[in-house]
Protein backbone atom coordinates (compact mmCIF):
# COMPACT_ATOMS: atom_id res chain seq x y z
CA UNK A 1 0.00 0.00 0.00
CA UNK A 2 1.32 3.45 -0.90
CA UNK A 3 2.01 5.78 2.00
CA UNK A 4 1.45 9.06 0.14
CA UNK A 5 0.80 10.51 -3.29
CA UNK A 6 4.51 11.16 -3.75
CA UNK A 7 6.24 8.18 -2.12
CA UNK A 8 7.39 5.28 -4.29
CA UNK A 9 7.91 1.98 -2.51
CA UNK A 10 10.91 -0.26 -3.33
CA UNK A 11 10.15 -2.35 -6.42
CA UNK A 12 6.87 -0.55 -7.08
CA UNK A 13 5.79 0.19 -10.64
CA UNK A 14 3.71 3.32 -11.11
CA UNK A 15 1.36 3.28 -14.08
CA UNK A 16 -0.50 6.25 -15.52
CA UNK A 17 -3.53 5.69 -17.72
CA UNK A 18 -4.67 8.67 -19.78
CA UNK A 19 -6.98 9.35 -22.67
CA UNK A 20 -10.42 10.40 -23.87
CA UNK A 21 -13.32 9.06 -21.81
CA UNK A 22 -16.30 9.58 -24.13
CA UNK A 23 -15.15 8.20 -27.49
CA UNK A 24 -18.56 6.71 -28.34
CA UNK A 25 -20.21 10.11 -27.82
CA UNK A 26 -17.64 11.76 -30.06
CA UNK A 27 -18.26 9.28 -32.87
CA UNK A 28 -21.97 10.05 -32.60
CA UNK A 29 -21.35 13.81 -32.76
CA UNK A 30 -18.41 14.00 -35.17
CA UNK A 31 -18.43 10.77 -37.17
CA UNK A 32 -15.67 8.17 -37.33
CA UNK A 33 -13.16 10.14 -39.41
CA UNK A 34 -13.07 13.37 -37.40
CA UNK A 35 -13.08 11.43 -34.12
CA UNK A 36 -10.06 9.35 -35.20
CA UNK A 37 -8.13 12.52 -36.16
CA UNK A 38 -8.99 14.14 -32.82
CA UNK A 39 -7.90 11.07 -30.84
CA UNK A 40 -4.57 10.82 -32.66
CA UNK A 41 -3.87 14.51 -31.94
CA UNK A 42 -4.81 14.16 -28.27
CA UNK A 43 -2.74 11.03 -27.63
CA UNK A 44 0.30 12.49 -29.38
CA UNK A 45 0.24 15.30 -26.85
CA UNK A 46 -0.02 12.82 -23.98
CA UNK A 47 2.79 10.69 -25.40
CA UNK A 48 5.04 13.73 -25.69
CA UNK A 49 4.50 14.59 -22.04
CA UNK A 50 5.09 10.99 -20.95
CA UNK A 51 8.43 10.85 -22.75
CA UNK A 52 9.44 14.23 -21.31
CA UNK A 53 9.11 12.76 -17.81
CA UNK A 54 10.93 9.54 -18.82
CA UNK A 55 7.73 7.54 -18.99
CA UNK A 56 7.58 4.36 -21.05
CA UNK A 57 4.51 3.68 -23.22
CA UNK A 58 3.62 0.07 -22.36
CA UNK A 59 0.27 -0.10 -24.12
CA UNK A 60 -1.67 2.04 -26.54
CA UNK A 61 -5.22 1.87 -27.79
CA UNK A 62 -7.23 4.19 -30.01
CA UNK A 63 -8.48 6.30 -27.10
CA UNK A 64 -5.94 5.88 -24.28
CA UNK A 65 -2.33 5.20 -23.32
CA UNK A 66 -0.86 3.23 -20.43
CA UNK A 67 2.46 4.70 -19.29
CA UNK A 68 5.03 3.30 -16.87
CA UNK A 69 6.37 6.25 -14.86
CA UNK A 70 9.83 6.15 -13.23
CA UNK A 71 8.50 7.38 -9.85
CA UNK A 72 5.29 8.38 -8.11
CA UNK A 73 6.41 12.03 -8.22
CA UNK A 74 7.04 11.85 -11.98
CA UNK A 75 3.61 10.26 -12.46
CA UNK A 76 1.88 13.13 -10.68
CA UNK A 77 3.84 15.70 -12.70
CA UNK A 78 2.95 13.81 -15.85
CA UNK A 79 -0.77 13.82 -15.00
CA UNK A 80 -0.79 17.55 -14.30
CA UNK A 81 0.99 18.35 -17.56
CA UNK A 82 -1.14 15.98 -19.67
CA UNK A 83 -4.33 17.50 -18.30
CA UNK A 84 -3.02 20.96 -19.22
CA UNK A 85 -2.20 19.76 -22.74
CA UNK A 86 -5.62 18.15 -23.12
CA UNK A 87 -7.45 21.26 -21.91
CA UNK A 88 -5.64 23.37 -24.54
CA UNK A 89 -6.63 21.07 -27.43
CA UNK A 90 -8.78 22.53 -30.17
CA UNK A 91 -12.15 20.83 -29.83
CA UNK A 92 -14.69 20.75 -32.68
CA UNK A 93 -17.56 23.13 -31.91
CA UNK A 94 -20.26 20.46 -31.75
CA UNK A 95 -18.26 18.15 -29.47
CA UNK A 96 -18.09 17.80 -25.70
CA UNK A 97 -14.87 16.06 -24.67
CA UNK A 98 -14.14 14.34 -21.35
CA UNK A 99 -10.50 13.59 -20.54
CA UNK A 100 -8.95 11.39 -17.89
CA UNK A 101 -5.41 11.05 -16.59
CA UNK A 102 -4.72 9.17 -13.37
CA UNK A 103 -2.42 6.79 -11.56
CA UNK A 104 -3.76 3.27 -11.97
CA UNK A 105 -3.38 1.79 -8.50
CA UNK A 106 -4.59 -1.61 -9.67
CA UNK A 107 -1.75 -1.93 -12.16
CA UNK A 108 0.91 -1.14 -9.57
CA UNK A 109 1.23 -4.77 -8.45
CA UNK A 110 1.67 -6.20 -11.91
CA UNK A 111 5.46 -6.15 -11.88
CA UNK A 112 5.43 -8.93 -9.30
CA UNK A 113 2.77 -10.96 -11.12
CA UNK A 114 3.67 -14.60 -11.61
CA UNK A 115 1.40 -14.83 -14.65
CA UNK A 116 2.27 -14.15 -18.27
CA UNK A 117 0.58 -15.28 -21.46
CA UNK A 118 1.52 -15.79 -25.09
CA UNK A 119 -1.13 -14.79 -27.62
CA UNK A 120 -0.97 -16.05 -31.20
CA UNK A 121 -2.92 -14.88 -34.25
CA UNK A 122 -1.95 -16.41 -37.61
CA UNK A 123 1.81 -15.77 -37.81
CA UNK A 124 1.85 -13.02 -35.17
CA UNK A 125 2.84 -13.57 -31.53
CA UNK A 126 2.23 -11.20 -28.61
CA UNK A 127 3.33 -11.39 -24.97
CA UNK A 128 1.00 -10.30 -22.17
CA UNK A 129 3.10 -9.41 -19.12
CA UNK A 130 3.95 -6.62 -16.68
CA UNK A 131 5.53 -4.54 -19.45
CA UNK A 132 2.56 -5.04 -21.79
CA UNK A 133 -0.42 -5.73 -19.50
CA UNK A 134 -3.16 -4.78 -21.98
CA UNK A 135 -4.05 -6.43 -25.31
CA UNK A 136 -6.86 -4.90 -27.38
CA UNK A 137 -8.72 -6.26 -30.42
CA UNK A 138 -10.87 -4.48 -32.99
CA UNK A 139 -11.02 -2.87 -36.41
CA UNK A 140 -9.36 0.40 -35.40
CA UNK A 141 -5.71 0.86 -36.40
CA UNK A 142 -4.77 1.86 -32.82
CA UNK A 143 -5.61 -1.50 -31.21
CA UNK A 144 -3.00 -4.17 -30.48
CA UNK A 145 -4.54 -6.61 -32.96
CA UNK A 146 -6.43 -5.03 -35.86
CA UNK A 147 -8.83 -7.48 -37.56
CA UNK A 148 -10.65 -6.48 -40.74
CA UNK A 149 -13.89 -8.45 -40.44
CA UNK A 150 -17.54 -7.48 -40.76
CA UNK A 151 -18.32 -9.25 -37.49
CA UNK A 152 -15.54 -7.55 -35.50
CA UNK A 153 -16.40 -4.24 -33.80
CA UNK A 154 -14.17 -1.17 -33.88
CA UNK A 155 -13.26 -1.80 -30.25
CA UNK A 156 -14.21 -5.42 -29.88
CA UNK A 157 -12.44 -6.79 -26.80
CA UNK A 158 -9.53 -6.48 -24.40
CA UNK A 159 -7.39 -8.90 -22.44
CA UNK A 160 -5.84 -7.45 -19.31
CA UNK A 161 -3.36 -8.70 -16.75
CA UNK A 162 -4.76 -7.84 -13.31
CA UNK A 163 -2.42 -9.05 -10.59
CA UNK A 164 -2.24 -12.82 -11.05
CA UNK A 165 -5.42 -12.94 -13.12
CA UNK A 166 -6.01 -12.62 -16.85
CA UNK A 167 -9.33 -10.91 -17.55
CA UNK A 168 -11.03 -10.98 -20.95
CA UNK A 169 -13.66 -8.29 -21.59
CA UNK A 170 -15.96 -8.18 -24.60
CA UNK A 171 -17.33 -4.74 -25.55
CA UNK A 172 -18.62 -5.66 -29.00
CA UNK A 173 -21.90 -5.88 -30.88
CA UNK A 174 -21.60 -9.53 -31.93
CA UNK A 175 -19.80 -11.00 -28.95
CA UNK A 176 -16.83 -13.33 -28.56
CA UNK A 177 -16.42 -17.05 -27.88
CA UNK A 178 -14.01 -18.66 -25.41
CA UNK A 179 -13.08 -22.35 -25.47
CA UNK A 180 -10.85 -23.52 -22.65
CA UNK A 181 -8.29 -26.27 -23.15
CA UNK A 182 -9.85 -29.66 -22.46
CA UNK A 183 -13.40 -28.43 -23.06
CA UNK A 184 -15.43 -29.55 -26.08
CA UNK A 185 -17.71 -26.51 -26.12
CA UNK A 186 -17.14 -22.77 -26.17
CA UNK A 187 -18.84 -20.08 -24.08
CA UNK A 188 -20.24 -16.89 -25.58
CA UNK A 189 -18.99 -13.75 -23.85
CA UNK A 190 -20.97 -10.65 -24.78
CA UNK A 191 -20.41 -7.26 -23.16
CA UNK A 192 -19.11 -8.78 -19.95
CA UNK A 193 -15.87 -10.02 -18.37
CA UNK A 194 -14.50 -13.55 -18.19
CA UNK A 195 -11.44 -14.73 -16.30
CA UNK A 196 -9.05 -16.76 -18.45
CA UNK A 197 -7.76 -19.34 -15.97
CA UNK A 198 -6.25 -21.82 -18.42
CA UNK A 199 -5.12 -22.01 -22.05
CA UNK A 200 -7.90 -21.02 -24.41
CA UNK A 201 -9.00 -20.29 -27.96
CA UNK A 202 -10.94 -17.04 -28.38
CA UNK A 203 -12.87 -16.03 -31.49
CA UNK A 204 -14.35 -12.63 -32.30
CA UNK A 205 -17.79 -12.12 -33.83
CA UNK A 206 -18.21 -15.69 -35.07
CA UNK A 207 -18.31 -18.98 -33.12
CA UNK A 208 -14.94 -20.73 -32.95
CA UNK A 209 -15.98 -23.55 -35.29
CA UNK A 210 -17.05 -21.09 -38.03
CA UNK A 211 -14.42 -21.13 -40.85
CA UNK A 212 -14.68 -17.33 -41.23
CA UNK A 213 -13.94 -16.73 -37.55
CA UNK A 214 -10.94 -14.61 -36.52
CA UNK A 215 -9.48 -16.43 -33.54
CA UNK A 216 -6.49 -16.24 -31.23
CA UNK A 217 -4.85 -18.83 -28.99
CA UNK A 218 -3.84 -17.80 -25.48
CA UNK A 219 -1.22 -19.84 -23.67
CA UNK A 220 -0.57 -19.13 -19.99
CA UNK A 221 3.16 -19.28 -19.30
CA UNK A 222 4.85 -20.47 -16.15
CA UNK A 223 7.24 -18.11 -14.40
CA UNK A 224 10.60 -18.04 -16.17
CA UNK A 225 9.29 -19.54 -19.39
CA UNK A 226 9.48 -17.50 -22.63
Amino acid sequence: MLLSDQETLPGECVYVITGIANTADLIEQLGDGETDVFLVRALKRAEGVAKHFDGKIVSRAANHLVVLAPTREAANQMIEEIQAKFSSLWVPQQATVRYFSRIDEHMGARRSSRVRARIRYDQETFLLDADAPLFTVGRLPGVTLCIDSERVSRRHARIELQGDKIIFEDTSTNGSFVQFEGKAESTRVHQRKQEIHRNAIISFGWPIEEPKAARISLEILKQGRH
